[in-house]
């Protein structure tokens, strides 16, 4: 077994039985300043947290924590930070911070998921700063890793750091000692004046007294709390270990990406990979017939097949998403594992993967169309918005895997993926999703269609309650419409303050569109005196309004 040394770190790679390093032994400078900076960063993460109510700037907070953690802990083991880790990190800032920018579910759900990639990446390489040339491979890797330094972060930082203190005691006698005095002198007080107290305090009552008011802060409640928090600040700490031990360990294993030999020798035959190829290309040929012959000419053919146009585009949307993801990966399967030894049989593969992902492009198209369609009949919702928006990703996707393959980059899949993931996250806090559909619906609604005003009262975040005041206060809307929706705008204020003053937010809750809903409730407060809730149920004595035969509840009393 081949070791190497580090005069920096010390470190002897571990090898397992094929002689590949799975994570090297690391000798950290001052384990105990690196010890002291993840206990302050998990009290930092523990207020952080603590009470919490929404993600608002917490999550932007905390992955600032967490780079400054690694910051400093970087100059502790006399590293430079690299231009390409300053880059991931202020994106990973950004896209954590989408939760204060926004409330819509979605856009905040995916915000966190590419927050937390982000830091898994930032994790395992903030000190060599080479993420964007990781494979898919590395990926995986970095998901071991992560289980790994889990389980060991804390432990051998911590033994690191008793290890150095035993030896500088052993040089030290008369610290030693006097450090052992005060412990024995300090375990053997504490018992005696608890005797002591006992005794006085049954002896006299004023003294009980003082002793009951001076120990008043010991009630159950506040050890409770007490107790919870230095949980969740050694849960942090041992998180941010973790962490720590990760981005060190994995820092002296700089990854040569220059050969990019496939992780698993290709196996399969262009004669095997040729027959499934051509046979998924059939598929899918037979299917765009159908689509050209009904689909795309026209409303009269699909009457004539016994379906409505909304009845036909609203089965398969989503299936055909799958299918076209499917059809992603099997593409970038067979050429990870087909053995192209000739020229012929490269560019014979190559036409046969174009081929099929030119279809799947067409099957993206026919899946919009529908989606369209479907959202023109009964209008639109965020699980119909966020699909049509992915779909423009998942055809980047598929084009830059027909580039790849042909260039022979194929690995650069795993950066490309990972672009998309921030750009998809970018772009849903952008198009601004719940506004886009209150603007959509508003907007079919005036020229006659039917609303969903369960939709607005309650489905939608506070990201619509702008658009929706600013389009009430224009006065362009007819004037049925125009009442009913003044009604479903008190019905969100009512909301609104009930939801409030059940909670209590402080600073770090702060989210723009819930500051902007508040101040515009309040410019608005006369609506209220202008369209009175009535009782809608006498059982519960909810209260709220009826809309065109649909019940908006808005209060209970």
């Amino acid at each position: 077994m081949n070791e190497t040394t580090d005069p920096k770190f010390n470190e002897k790679p571990s090898e397992d039985g094929a002689g590949r390093t799975v994570f090297p032994k690391v000798e950290l400078k001052r384990p105990w300043h690196t010890f002291i900076s993840a206990l302050a960063a998990g009290i930092l993460m523990m207020l952080t947290w603590w009470n919490f109510n929404e993600p608002g700037l917490r999550l932007g907070l905390s992955v600032i924590i967490i780079g400054l953690f690694l910051s400093i802990n970087l100059i502790i083991q006399e590293k430079k930070l690299k231009i390409s880790t300053i880059i991931l990190l202020l994106l990973t800032i950004a896209t954590a911070l989408i939760s204060a920018y926004r409330r819509e579910f979605v856009t905040v759900s995916i915000s966190i998921l590419v927050s937390l990639v982000g830091l898994l990446l930032l994790s395992v390489d903030f000190m060599n700063g080479q993420w964007w040339m990781y494979r898919i491979r590395e990926y995986f890797k970095s998901v071991q890793l992560s289980v790994v330094g889990f389980f060991t972060g804390l432990p051998v930082v911590l033994s690191q750091a008793i290890r150095q203190e035993k030896n500088h005691i052993t040089t030290n006698n008369q610290g030693k000692k006097l450090l052992s005095g005060i412990l024995k002198g300090i375990l053997i007080a504490l018992p005696v004046l608890l005797i002591f107290t006992a005794l006085f305090s049954v002896a006299d009552s004023i003294f009980e007294s003082k002793v009951n008011s001076f120990t008043e802060w010991m009630r159950t409640e506040l050890i409770a709390e007490l107790a919870g928090r230095i949980f969740l600040t050694l849960l942090f700490t041992w998180l941010l270990s973790a962490v720590l031990w990760m981005a060190i360990s994995n820092s002296s294993q700089k990854i040569e990406l220059g050969d990019d030999r496939p992780l698993i020798k290709p196996f399969l035959g262009m004669t095997e990979t040729s027959i499934v190829l051509v046979s998924v290309n059939i598929l899918f040929a037979f299917f765009l017939i159908i689509q050209f012959r009904y689909f795309f000419a026209g409303e009269a053919n699909i009457n004539l097949a016994g379906f409505t146009y909304a009845e036909y585009a609203r089965r398969g949307f989503m299936e055909l998403l799958l299918v076209a993801a499917i059809a992603g990966v099997l593409y970038y399967l067979l050429a990870s594992v087909t053995r192209r030894e000739t020229t012929t049989k490269r560019r014979l593969f190559s036409i046969l993967g174009a081929t099929l992902l030119i279809q799947v492009g067409v099957v993206l198209v026919s899946a919009y169309q529908r989606i369209n369609l479907y959202v023109d009949a009964y209008g639109l919702t965020e699980i119909r918005l966020v699909p049509q928006i992915f779909i423009y990703f998942l055809a980047i996707i598929l084009t830059a895997l027909v580039m790849m393959e042909a260039t022979g980059q194929m690995k650069r899949l795993a950066l490309v993926l990972l672009v998309t993931l921030f750009l998809f996250s970018f772009t849903l806090s952008a198009v601004n999703i719940d506004e886009s559909i209150a603007r959509f619906n508003v907007e079919r609604a005036v020229v006659g269609k039917d609303l969903d005003y369960q939709l607005l009262t309650n489905r939608l975040s506070d990201d619509a309650v702008p658009y929706l005041y600013g389009v009430l206060d224009s006065g362009s809307l007819p004037a049925k419409l125009q009442e009913n929706l003044s009604k479903v705008m008190v019905c969100r204020s009512v909301l609104f303050e009930n939801d409030h003053q059940r909670s209590t937010s402080s600073w770090i809750d702060w989210n723009y569109p819930t500051s902007r809903a508040e101040e515009l409730h309040e410019a608005h407060r006369s609506l209220k005196g202008s369209f009175p809730m009535q009782i809608i149920d006498t059982d519960f004595m909810a209260k709220g309004f009826q809309i065109e035969q649909v019940d908006l509840i808005c209060d209970w009393n």
